[in-house]
């Protein structure tokens, strides 16, 4: 067990005197003495020269007082982790992600991390980047995660692992004999994409700007639907073409109810970032799911 004499000893040396650690101990000045005493005789060693100015550390001391800072520090930690694996631990863990992180990747994330500590408490909402970013910044989330790049001068802004996005038609598509198409050809069929101020549409349209390609939102090959279900769904039903995450389309994908189509010379990768104020002020439950995150997501199976 921890020794409450280390505490009060770190307490006097940073409050400068026995008086002002009592005080801040909310203990007596005798009883603080006493402790002090009785840490002396169980080193062997004076610990303070005391004088009328107060007291001041002798060697022996600051020696003490560098290891017993570590020590106290290492057991307050060891603290709050053990108590992640108990009910009476305040361990809601509430994360906000855009639709691709938030419906495909959070959920598999948070399953295995539940598996580790279960007393957690867990809800995950889902809005675009915008909305993730803005809910961070006014102190309505603890943590996000987006997909693909973001800059902002109040947030801690972590790339996590990459998404690659696809190409994916139906298997009745005229695609799916083809190796690949040519980038312009995206243009022969029906875009289904989501609604054109999201941050997914307007990566897609750069990728496609860089090889002289517009991809006017607002053509009539160009349907915009609210959600990546339903965009999947009206793909499936040989409606158009879509370009979504690898991660949004595994399933069907390998069920064979969508197919992937390479588009020559062209790769829509982007990274999934963590989104946070200030780690060292996030709680404890927070910190733990993103060094997680950072550990597993590579290699964890996304159901």
């Amino acid at each position: 067990m921890h020794d409450i004499r280390l505490s009060i000893f770190i307490a006097v040396v940073e409050k400068g005197s026995f008086s002002a650690a009592a005080e801040s101990l909310h203990i007596t000045q005798p009883a603080i003495s006493a402790r002090i005493h009785s840490l002396e005789e169980y080193i062997g060693v004076q610990l303070f020269k005391r004088d009328r100015k107060g007291v001041t550390l002798t060697m022996a001391g600051q020696t003490l007082y560098k290891n017993a800072r570590l020590i106290n520090d290492l057991w307050e930690q060891t603290i709050k982790e053990v108590q992640l694996h108990s009910n009476i631990f305040d361990s809601r863990l509430e994360i906000v992600g855009s639709p691709t992180v938030g419906q495909y990747i959070l959920p598999s994330l948070v399953k295995e991390f539940k598996n580790i500590y279960e007393y957690i408490n867990a809800a995950i909402l889902v809005g675009n980047n915008n909305e993730v970013v803005s809910k961070v910044i006014n102190n309505q989330a603890q943590l996000g995660f987006i997909a693909g790049h973001y800059e902002s001068d109040k947030l801690t802004i972590e790339e996590i692992l990459w998404d690659e996005m696809v190409l994916v038609v139906s298997n009745k598509h005229p695609w799916v004999n083809t190796k690949a198409i040519e980038p312009k050809e995206i243009l022969n069929d029906r875009i289904i994409l989501r609604e054109s101020s999201s941050s997914t549409v307007f990566f897609i349209e750069q990728q496609f700007k860089q090889h002289g390609i517009e991809l006017n939102s607002k053509s009539k090959f160009f349907l915009e639907l609210g959600s990546i279900e339903a965009i999947k769904s009206t793909v499936e039903g040989n409606s158009g073409c879509s370009i979504l995450s690898n991660y949004a389309v595994d399933k069907e994908l390998k069920s064979g109810s969508l197919v992937k189509v390479d588009i020559k010379g062209m790769s829509f990768k982007r990274p999934i970032c963590a989104v946070y104020r200030n780690f060292n002020h996030l709680p404890e439950i927070y910190k733990k799911f993103i060094t997680f995150v950072k550990k597993n997501a590579h290699t964890m199976k996304i159901d």
